[in-house]
């Protein structure tokens, strides 16, 4: 799992399909933050909290035109990493990091304005 100040709305995280590839999914952090607790997601990205014999666990599910696959975390892991994440940017703090009037332009005009 990967979090980066600069994106601070997503979380990223990467599995390892072969020897040397790596898929990398992206997504909301508060997606990743509700399915801690509650089933949370519609579509290609859907997060649950479960149980099983070894303990509480989050279960990840990805879909795309070329396959789907479900994913078990360790709860603990996932808590430990979205309180590393908040300590870096706080939730509710996101806006603050964003110039959403530099990343508008990039949307409009397909780049930065001079």
């Amino acid at each position: 799992m990967r979090y980066e100040p600069a994106d601070p709305y997503a979380v990223s995280i990467g599995f390892r399909t072969g020897a040397d590839e790596v898929v990398e999914w992206t997504f909301a952090r508060q997606l990743l933050s509700d399915g801690v607790r509650r089933p949370a997601g519609d579509g290609d990205v859907q997060v649950w909290p479960a149980a099983q014999s070894g303990g509480r666990i989050v279960c990840l599910s990805l879909s795309s035109p070329s396959g789907h696959a479900l994913f078990e975390m360790p709860r603990s892991e996932v808590l430990s990493f979205l309180r590393r994440t908040y300590s870096v940017v706080p939730l509710g703090g996101e806006s603050e990091v964003v110039d959403l009037d530099a990343e508008l332009a990039l949307l409009i005009w397909g780049g930065p304005q001079t």
